[in-house]
């Protein structure tokens, strides 16, 4: 690439200089220098760099599985492009059906390909989508794909979906499917990824989820024994939070939250009281919250107190 014999003219305000390359000339940085002369004959030197890429290629566009559209938490379809330059930085620029275009960057691989994620909508399915241009090169063919998309299923139902509960027992959650008749239903431990819980012991497609059964999942430890914090309130909650999600059969659903608290333990205002050996009596109080149905309150002697007791009685009858 020599451009020492060409001239080119421009104004004073500036102007476009287009310097020829030849179809051979390898991808590289040029650098060389750019003599200006004035009308009165000034030279005035000015250095420049040329950056000359490779012309970008494109063998084929694929969606290589149907995409679960949901609306929540997954709206991005997986494309995969081939037959690309190895290892370069790209820009792409594509339509989906009659929309704008979009641009998104990339790095193709050693061999070629890429793994773009499209922001896509249900109503993009059936509708092609094609790569325009890779940087500046545009493209007519192996450049489209018809997009497959899925709807996925409505999040699950379930009725009192907040329950409190006393301290060590158990809070039970039934989930009816929103569509379909055997979509299975299966709990996590959070909205999206986390773990799948068998809630059950047998089975982990489960309807009905119990709280007292199923395992107990928190950092760092993992323990088996349900809800043993006391006065886990609404603002507090944070582990005793689960989700249940169905399936039918292609795309998952997003999840339906159930939510287990916890009352506070009983209090009592009676203590230390003092008891004298001739028979004198004492009134014990707790206080129980309303919620707490089925609870039941239970007083009894302190086993030092009960061998004081029986010697007492031993005395008595001497």
């Amino acid at each position: 690439m020599d451009g020492t014999l060409t001239p080119f003219s421009f104004v004073s305000t500036g102007g476009t200089i287009n310097i020829p390359v030849a179809a051979n000339v390898a991808a590289g940085v040029y650098s060389g220098t750019l003599n200006m002369t004035n009308a009165n004959g000034c030279l005035g030197p000015q250095a420049v760099s040329l950056t000359l890429t490779l012309t970008p290629t494109i063998g084929g566009v694929a969606q290589t599985t149907p995409f679960c559209y949901n609306p929540i938490n997954n709206s991005n379809a997986t494309i995969t492009l081939s037959g690309l330059l190895n290892s370069t930085a790209q820009t792409a620029t594509y339509t989906i059906g009659s929309g704008s275009a979009q641009t998104i960057s990339f790095t193709s691989s050693a061999t070629g390909t890429a793994t773009l994620s499209i922001p896509v909508t249900f109503a993009n399915n059936g509708q092609a989508l094609t790569i325009t241009s890779i940087n500046c090169a545009n493209f007519s063919s192996n450049n489209s794909v018809v997009l497959n998309i899925l709807n996925s299923p409505a999040a699950p139902t379930v009725v009192s979906g907040t329950q409190t509960v006393n301290v060590g027992a158990q809070a039970t959650f039934t989930a009816s499917r929103t569509a379909g008749t055997n979509n299975p239903l299966t709990w996590w431990t959070a909205a999206s990824a986390g773990t799948e819980i068998d809630p059950d012991g047998a089975s982990t497609v489960d309807s009905v989820f119990n709280s007292y059964q199923a395992s107990i999942l928190s950092t760092p430890t993992v323990s088996n024994v349900a809800f043993c914090i006391p006065n886990y309130t609404t603002a507090a909650s944070s582990t005793y939070k689960y989700y249940v999600q169905q399936y039918d059969g292609t795309c998952p659903s997003t999840r339906t939250e159930v939510v287990v608290l916890t009352n506070p333990l009983v209090t009592s205002n009676s203590v230390n009281n003092l008891i004298c050996q001739s028979g004198a009596t004492i009134t014990l109080s707790a206080n129980v919250i309303q919620e707490s149905t089925g609870s039941s309150i239970h007083f009894g002697l302190l086993p030092q107190l009960q061998m004081r007791h029986l010697r007492t009685q031993e005395l008595l009858n001497c």
